[in-house]
C-alpha cells in the first residue's frame, strides 16, 4: 500500500509539471504570434511612413490568436502598437506619429482585412 501512495505522489507530480511545461509553451507561442504581427505592423506603418503619397499595403489581422481573444491598439502620440491578451501585452514601437484611423490617432485595430496607407505624409489605417 505504501508502494502505491508513492507511485501515486510520483504519477500527480508528473501530470503537474506536464501541465505547467504545457501552459508555459502556450503562452510562449501566444507572445511569439502576437510579436509577429505586431512588428509586422510596426514595419508596415513606418514603410508607408517613408514612402511616397499613395503606398498602400494590407494585412490579415485575425479575430483570435492561438484561440485567444485580443486587441491591437494604435497610439500614434506615443509611437506605439500595443498587442493585448488575457494574459499578458506586448508594445512595438513605431517611428511616425502622423497615424490615423481617420478620426484618431489613438484606435482599436479591428479584425479582417486592413490597409496602410500614406495620404500625403498621414499614414492611414483602416479596414477594407
Amino acid at each position: 500500500m505504501f508502494i502505491v501512495g508513492i507511485l501515486f505522489i510520483i504519477l500527480t507530480s508528473s501530470i503537474v509539471i506536464y501541465l505547467n511545461r504545457s501552459i508555459s509553451i502556450a503562452n510562449t507561442e501566444i507572445f511569439l504570434s502576437a510579436k509577429k504581427i505586431c512588428n509586422e505592423m510596426a514595419t508596415s506603418i513606418n514603410q508607408a511612413a517613408s514612402s511616397n503619397f499613395g503606398y498602400r499595403t494590407t494585412m490579415n489581422i485575425t479575430d483570435k490568436l492561438l484561440g485567444k481573444n485580443y486587441t491591437i491598439t494604435v497610439d500614434a502620440n506615443n509611437r506605439e502598437i500595443l498587442f493585448n491578451w488575457t494574459s499578458s501585452s506586448f508594445i512595438c514601437p513605431i517611428s511616425y506619429q502622423n497615424v490615423t484611423n481617420g478620426t484618431s490617432s489613438s484606435f482599436k485595430i479591428k479584425s479582417g482585412k486592413i490597409y496602410i496607407q500614406n495620404n500625403n505624409g498621414v499614414v492611414v489605417i483602416g479596414n477594407l
